[in-house]
């Protein structure tokens, strides 16, 4: 099968007569489509979770494995979808929805963190790296916070230059145009994690 988009790969899996075994081909062929496809059916199946349970054990456990074996680069692309999926649940599920599919959004955050765990562990320059990409460039409060826990001595971390993580945050947050309510407001977060 050709894999020309992410709607490709999302209407095959939403097809009750196809194999989802095939998706582990489709990797091979585009892994960032195959994802994305992956996370835009498994959506779908999450709002109608009760007949489509099965489908979405299959899919998350298919993403799980998938941390698992391919290297850092491609595993970073599950992260934007992940963090779409949450606040499209976030945004569109009513509570009664959301109850009903706590163990699967729970298994997701689950590989969110393991991809985590492995950026910090194939990132060759350690924890220095790993919290400037999660601080300046994901921007993830849940995942900066659990970075902190684990690794709580991440003030003495140094980035290539000579200031320190921490130092790097507060001449950002210092900086910031007082226009960008936003901005200052994830910063003061950021902030108060590390203290």
């Amino acid at each position: 099968m050709e894999i020309s988009s992410s709607k490709t790969v999302k209407n095959f899996i939403l097809d009750p007569t196809k194999d989802l075994d095939e998706l582990i081909d489709f990797c091979d062929i585009n892994f960032k489509y195959t994802i994305e496809g992956i996370f835009n059916a498994l959506f779908v199946f999450l709002k109608h979770y009760d007949q489509n349970k099965s489908k979405v054990d299959y899919l998350i456990e298919l993403l799980d494995e998938l941390v698992d074996i391919k290297d850092i680069d491609e595993i970073k692309l599950l992260i934007g979808p992940i963090k779409d999926i949450e606040n499209k649940i976030d945004n569109n599920f009513s509570l009664k929805q959301k109850i009903s599919i706590k163990n699967s959004k729970n298994r997701i955050d689950n590989i969110l963190n393991k991809i985590n765990n492995k950026m910090i562990l194939d990132n060759s320059s350690g924890k220095a790296k790993c919290i400037e990409y999660l601080v300046f460039q994901e921007k993830n409060l849940s995942m900066i916070e659990n970075f902190l826990n684990t690794y709580n001595n991440i003030l003495n971390t140094h980035d290539i230059g000579e200031l320190n993580i921490f130092e790097l945050i507060l001449n950002k947050y210092i900086y910031l145009d007082d226009s960008n309510e936003e901005e200052i407001n994830y910063y003061y977060h950021i902030i108060h994690l590390f203290i």
